[in-house]
């Protein structure tokens, strides 16, 4: 029973990993060929002044750059299922929150691929989705790093108590 539950969590987990490191590499490419572009969409949802706008476009791809190839080539999962889940987060509050203020603004999400998407409620049903996928990946991971039988566990208990 555990190794089928232990085979669901690597494949769900494998399956988080992919879909969410493409979305990653997919966003970070088109910021990091076109940063004054990125810099305009930040720039556009009047949260943050211009130091911290300047500072947010310059880092931001870079950071989901390095998640999407961290996902992808299976390194630090759990800190990257927990960076991917936070940033999701992020992305919805700050859609929310130009949704609510009613700013016509495109979502940035992706450069200049869809320069042409506004935000709206599409926009925040796939920032959700990808916030589930992150979640159910970490889940996932935790799972998978979970003792195979109850021996295993009983070590690493006392392996524990040991240190």
């Amino acid at each position: 029973m555990i190794n089928v539950l232990r085979r669901r969590s690597q494949t769900i987990m494998f399956l988080a990993r992919l879909v969410l490191g493409c979305v990653f590499l997919a966003s970070s490419l088109p910021k990091l060929r076109q940063p004054y572009d990125f810099l305009g969409d930040v720039y556009k949802y009047q949260l943050t002044g211009v130091a911290a706008s300047k500072f947010i476009a310059m880092t931001l791809p870079w950071l989901e750059l390095l998640l999407g190839v961290c996902l992808i080539g299976a390194v630090a999962l759990g800190g990257c299922f927990l960076v991917g889940a936070g940033l999701s987060l992020i992305f919805a509050f700050a859609q929310a929150s130009a949704l609510v203020r009613e700013l016509p603004i495109a979502c940035g999400c992706f450069g200049s691929l869809v320069a042409t998407e506004t935000i709206g409620y599409g926009s925040l049903l796939r920032l959700a989705l990808m916030f589930v996928v992150a979640v159910l990946g970490l889940v996932a991971w935790r799972a998978s790093a979970m003792p195979a039988d109850e021996e295993e566990a009983r070590d690493v208990s006392t392996l524990a108590k040991l240190a």
